[in-house]
């Protein structure tokens, strides 16, 4: 007991003394990538739910997705956000800030 009284350290606050980063590591950016297998699923659920699609058109879009080389998938989540944008740019983008949490 000194001049502040008794002082306790959390078990947080013995978190950031611990030798693995600390603040630095939770302020520093993680890269975060979809995996070529993640896409095609996220992609054959959406033809699952669509609708609309013709049977022969879902069953060409499963084909062209099981064939699908994983060099394919970089390409198809740009394409995927251009059209996005293009076709959609305030929709696209509310969604996009909510997401994001920074809706207004």
């Amino acid at each position: 007991s000194g001049l502040l009284g008794t002082i306790w350290i959390t078990p947080k606050g013995l978190d950031f003394l611990e030798n693995d980063g600390g603040m630095p590591a939770i302020r520093s950016p993680t890269p975060a990538r979809l995996s070529p297998s993640t896409i095609r699923l996220l992609l054959s659920a959406k033809i699952d739910t669509a609708g609309g699609l013709a049977p022969e058109q879902e069953m060409q879009l499963r084909e062209a997705l099981g064939k699908a080389d994983d060099t394919n998938f970089d390409r198809i989540v740009q394409e995927a956000i251009d059209f996005a944008f293009d076709k959609g740019p305030q929709t696209f983008a509310l969604r996009l800030l909510r997401l994001l949490g920074a809706e207004s």
